[in-house]
């Protein structure tokens, strides 16, 4: 059975896409977080003993601070301006699942596009909230819509996936 899903890949989708794949990177998040807690701990030490222990630890202190503002424009200022000029921006993709792999097919005034895609091609499957992401590579997915696709036909694809696509590979939990 083919399961046909249409997704239009507006702002919302697009920023929802990137905000996954940013909170993919927990361990990062979670450096950075630990590297803030140590430095207000030290801040705090250091008006505490009201010593000037030197200016290598505010220098060490700014220099963290100032990787964490980069990180936060990185990965969350830098998207919400570069999803404005994507070529992919109010495109419709029409998805049709079959045995062996999916048809894409994508038009706009820069895209005219129809290929298939076989499932072993896929490395990574994760759910977002209303998507599910379909990786080729680490940072490249198709994002497909799953709000308007009934509950008999998400059953039926994620049964699709699990015959061709290994387990291990597939982060879907959520319905």
């Amino acid at each position: 059975m083919d399961i046909k899903v249409k997704t239009l890949y507006d702002r919302k989708t697009l920023l929802d896409f990137n905000s996954y794949y940013v909170m993919k990177k927990a361990v990062l998040m979670w450096v950075i977080a630990i590297s803030n807690v140590l430095i207000i701990a030290e801040w705090i030490t250091l008006l505490a003993l009201s010593a000037d222990i030197g200016k290598v630890m505010y220098v060490i202190s700014a220099l963290i601070l100032a990787i964490d503002v980069f990180y936060f424009f990185l990965y969350f200022v830098l998207p919400r301006t570069s999803v404005k000029k994507n070529k992919l921006l109010e495109t419709v993709l029409n998805y049709n699942f079959r045995d062996g792999g999916f048809f894409v097919k994508a038009k706009n005034k820069y895209i005219d596009e129809e290929l298939t895609i076989r499932y072993s091609e896929i490395v990574e499957i994760g759910r977002g909230k209303r998507d599910l992401y379909l990786f080729l590579a680490a940072n490249q997915a198709y994002i497909v819509d799953l709000t308007e696709v009934s509950a008999e036909d998400k059953a039926a694809l994620k049964e699709k996936l699990l015959i061709y696509v290994s387990a291990k590979k597939i982060k879907w939990n959520a319905d």
